[in-house]
């Protein structure tokens, strides 16, 4: 994580696995920051973005286990996670306070 925040750009369009601190706000407002103090601070230079993940996904069978019974991801926040997906250094909604970039969500593993 701390490599994709500091060098947002050799990532820019690549599929990335990365760990980190996830926490969901709403379905639309889904954040990993790179740690739980992050989160707690509102230090959204040291985040991503997730979209699309909505919480009713269903989930690959393989990932069951370790993210939790049933279809729900909002099992998950609070909770640090590995993501695998592709990152975009692109932000949609422009804020004085943005992520380092937007992950679009393939899967996520809890960590046990």
């Amino acid at each position: 994580m701390f490599s994709l925040i500091s060098s947002p750009e050799r990532y820019d369009g690549k599929f990335i696995k990365v760990r980190g601190y996830y926490f969901m706000f709403s379905p639309s407002q889904q954040f990993l920051y790179n740690s739980i103090e992050d989160h707690k601070g509102g230090v959204m230079k040291n985040s991503v973005w997730i979209y699309g993940l909505p919480d009713d996904v269903q989930i690959p069978k393989k990932y069951v286990e370790k993210v939790g019974k049933g279809p729900s991801l909002s099992r998950t926040t609070g909770s640090y996670v590995t993501i695998v997906g592709r990152f975009k250094r692109e932000i949609i909604y422009k804020t004085s306070s943005m992520p380092t970039g937007v992950i679009e969500f393939l899967c996520m593993e809890k960590e046990i």
